[in-house]
């Protein structure tokens, strides 16, 4: 791998490359004169790590004492020589080596946070495999059938099926348009099913029979049954209310009563009923009691 970008002796523009390219990793090197820097900077091991993400600066005693000065006092850096780390992201420190690192310990503080990302990276969420078969219903008055096909199968496959299926009827497959195009099928046999935009399924119905309320249960070829939905309790309670008015209007209509015996067929006598007044007062309190009055009392 290539050395990293190097802005020697110079805190200031390090900390502006750092601020305008966040997501690099800045690497501050405190020295002095009680090591061989250049020789940890030069180790093998040590720049096999860098890339075009990192940047480092070296501040020292002998050639930038101001800046130095200024970057301990800045983050409280208490002793050096040091290495300070900023990581992607980030204006805070990261990583503090003090006493100053080996090349083995430098190069292994980096290498698993490496992994770490590609390991990320490699588990990344991946496109959905493409779809290989495709299923295909056929629905009519008369029935309907489905079955899935690869979506490298023909219409001329698609045909011979829907012509087997329907007991070879080949008038059939000019009646048939595809639902969601509304289009017949194609004419060229050799057309493929993913062609055609059958995929991953597709709705053929026959011409004539669109707006067929149509639903087939998976593995079922028969029509769900037309009985009609029963009638609710409330629907049952409306028609008993219904006939209980129709023989009180009837009450009202025909005042005059029956005690059941017919003395003479041929003879009409005027026979009133004691107990219909007291029925019909007693029905209309009823009537409004339900309806939310109450009765007054008498004086």
């Amino acid at each position: 791998m290539s050395s990293p970008p190097l802005i020697e002796n110079d805190l200031n523009a390090a900390m502006a490359y750092k601020g305008i390219h966040p997501d690099c990793t800045l690497i501050v090197s405190l020295e002095n004169e009680s090591l061989n820097f250049d020789q940890f900077w030069n180790d093998p091991q040590t720049n096999s790590i860098f890339n075009s993400s990192f940047v480092l600066t070296r501040l020292s005693e002998s050639g930038s004492p101001e800046s130095l000065r200024q970057f301990v006092s800045l983050f409280r850096i208490s002793e050096y020589p040091a290495v300070v780390v900023f990581g992607e992201h980030s204006a805070l420190v990261s990583k503090v080596f003090f006493p100053f690192p080996s090349p083995t310990e430098f190069h292994d503080f980096f290498t698993p946070a490496r992994l770490k990302k590609q390991k990320m990276t490699n588990n990344s969420p991946q496109p959905p495999p493409q779809r290989t078969t495709t299923k295909i219903s056929v629905q009519a008055l008369s029935g309907s059938f489905s079955r899935v096909f690869s979506v490298n199968d023909t219409i001329g496959d698609l045909k011979a099926w829907i012509t087997e299926e329907s007991g070879n009827d080949l008038e059939l497959l000019n009646q048939i348009i595809i639902s969601h195009t509304h289009q017949p099928l194609p004419e060229d046999d050799s057309v493929t099913l993913k062609d055609a935009d059958l995929v991953p399924s597709a709705l053929l119905r026959v011409l004539g029979e669109e707006n067929l309320d149509i639903r087939v249960e998976v593995g079922q070829n028969e029509l769900p049954g037309t009985a009609r939905p029963r009638a609710g309790f409330m629907s049952r309670l409306r028609n008993l209310r219904f006939f209980k008015w129709i023989g009180l209007i009837s009450d009202l209509i025909n005042p005059w009563g029956d005690d059941g015996t017919d003395d003479d067929s041929t003879f009409w006598q005027y026979k009133p009923n004691p107990q219909m007044a007291r029925d019909i007062r007693e029905s209309m309190r009823m009537m409004m009691r339900n309806r939310g009055f109450q009765p007054q009392a008498q004086i």
